[in-house]
């Protein structure tokens, strides 16, 4: 994983516990101080991403802290496993306890950095990706039949499963504690918006949401060395990305902007025109990255997915990573997070007393006759499975158990996974202020009429319209994707054809009944994504896959 960081490598080997741990390190931060494997008397600490609340810690213990392994092995010291709970940040940790025996694995509780597991010789092994879990296997990795349903019904695989047997993933927030052959002695869940879900049903201050944002936004650039001078914002012509903007523009601290192209669509569906005239009204220098569709290019971004993706804009973020990386960059921004957090998506406008078929039909790639049609599986055991993921606090409020099911599922594992592997494949760390904890607390606290009290995102919209660039600032919701249409009727018109044919999609253990008219009806989106699934197996499999 050499790819994950390219500023350092180290390696450390436990005789006592019989423990190897390995590292590759993208140093933020400068200084000998956080490089791992961290080791002392009592822990052993491997850990991805970072830590934001270290200064908090080091106050809360009254002991100074010289970087964030050691943050974390004085909080295992003081409070056991539970003190992982304390922890602000995006990140997944394995430590190893010497003195218990025990190894702790816990991800952060928005899950926007993961971490997988398997077996090796009846003992435990885990990596942030999940090739070298193949490696280790020695084998490719046999495709697991449940987690290709459950993509072509929510976009991700549920639980704690990926798309190869014998693999599987911590949930969010999940701190597991294991012997060390790999015996569950403890488990829990930490969900961070539980105690303060709709807590405030009266009165809700954008300026107060004005503040959050900010100070979520300058503190996600704060955690870094002073010599990485550049970091840029991906930056569209939506709201929550420009609300970053007109942020760092005010503030002159190094942010600077990049967009995708696409070169052959009309001005109204290209997106680079206005975010280079907002990213000129707040100051900051844009880079215009083109972007055109290959096979070449799919296959690069399905390869370090390691999982089918419906995201027609995988292609985009690839390029723009491969761009910055030449420049030298090391941090980029995002706006994801806020339909989810601030009631972006038609679902949840619906009356709280919707019926759960509104849902049901939006919330996968395809309906559920079309997955019964591509899976094999009968539709009322689809719909089974669809009321099943769609179960949250409240039986009687749909929306509600939507919103969860995006905050515990697709956010992790969909997009956060899909901004970590594609920009970490060329080493730069993808930081969504969005999905800040202090954020995402307080979208969750506000009451549901609140925050569509003047419809869709209504309460971001106050907090965030009077600040941003007068040509992005009234405009209607717009998905920042690619004209996969167009690609697919044209220079991959062949390639489409071949991978989604009946044969083709027997290979990945689809059972088509589909007949050719109905193809024909099927939306460019949904077609998109049944094709990147037969890509994305070739790929992984480099043969004829058959379940």
């Amino acid at each position: 994983m050499a790819h994950r960081g390219p500023d350092a490598r180290n390696e450390t080997y436990l005789e006592d516990g019989g423990i190897f741990a390995g590292h590759y390190r993208l140093s933020l931060m400068a200084g000998p101080e956080g490089q791992q494997p961290y080791v002392d008397n009592r822990f052993l600490i491997l850990l991805v991403g970072e830590i934001y609340n270290v200064a908090d810690i080091a106050a809360k213990l009254d002991q100074p802290v010289a970087s964030e392994v050691e943050a974390i092995a004085r909080l295992l010291t003081h409070y056991g496993a539970r003190g992982l709970d304390q922890l602000d940040g995006m990140y997944a940790i394995v430590a190893y306890d010497r003195q218990k025996r025990h190894v702790i694995v816990h991800r952060d509780p928005m899950g926007l950095k993961q971490l997988h597991v398997t077996t090796h010789r009846g003992r435990p092994v885990f990596a942030s990706e999940i090739a070298p879990l193949l490696d280790i296997r020695a084998t490719r990795g046999m495709p697991e039949r449940d987690a290709l349903i459950e993509n072509f019904l929510f976009r991700v695989p549920l639980g704690r499963k990926t798309f190869y047997q014998g693999i599987t993933r911590l949930r969010p927030g999940e701190t597991v504690v294991l012997d060390q052959v790999g015996n569950q002695v403890d488990t829990w869940i930490t969900d961070i918006g539980a105690r303060c879900f709709g807590q405030r049903q009266d009165q809700a201050d954008p300026k107060e949401l004005w503040d959050v944002l900010q100070n979520a936004a300058l503190s996600t650039v704060a955690h870094r060395d002073r010599g990485i001078a550049d970091v840029p914002l991906l930056l569209s012509s939506g709201m929550d990305s420009n609300a970053l903007g007109t942020i760092y523009g005010s503030r002159g601290i190094g942010i600077s902007a990049v967009t995708a192209s696409y070169p052959g669509i009309s001005t109204a569906q290209d997106e680079s025109s206005l975010a280079t005239l907002a990213a000129r009204h707040y100051g900051l220098p844009m880079r215009i990255v083109p972007v055109t569709a290959s096979a070449e290019m799919l296959g690069g971004a399905l390869s370090h997915l390691e999982a089918p993706t419906y995201s027609s804009s995988a292609t985009a973020i690839l390029a723009i990573a491969q761009q910055l990386a030449d420049q030298g960059v090391k941090m980029v921004i995002v706006g994801d997070g806020s339909d989810e957090l601030f009631f972006g998506y038609s679902q949840l406008m619906q009356p709280p007393d919707a019926p759960p078929d509104v849902y049901q039909s939006r919330i996968g790639l395809a309906d559920i006759a079309t997955s019964a049609a591509l899976t094999g599986e009968p539709e009322a055991a689809l719909r089974d499975r669809v009321m099943g993921a769609l179960s949250g606090p409240d039986k009687t409020e749909t929306w509600r158990q939507y919103q969860a099911f995006e905050l515990r599922y697709r956010i992790p594992d969909y997009q956060a996974h899909r901004l970590d592997r594609l920009f970490m494949a060329h080493g730069i760390e993808a930081r969504v202020p969005f999905l800040r904890r202090d954020v995402v607390q307080w979208a969750l606290s506000v009451g549901r009429d609140l925050h569509l009290a003047a419809g869709r995102k209504s309460l971001l919209g106050l907090a965030v319209r009077p600040h941003v660039a007068p040509c992005v600032r009234d405009l209607a919701k717009k998905r920042f994707v690619a004209p996969v249409a167009k690609w697919r009727q044209g220079k991959l018109a062949a390639d489409v054809s071949r991978h989604v044919s009946p044969r083709a999609l027997m290979q990945i253990g689809l059972d088509p009944k589909l007949h050719k008219d109905d193809f024909a009806k099927l939306s460019d989106r949904c077609i998109w994504g049944i094709y990147m699934m037969a890509r994305w197996a070739e790929v992984t499999w480099d043969m004829e896959p058959s379940l």
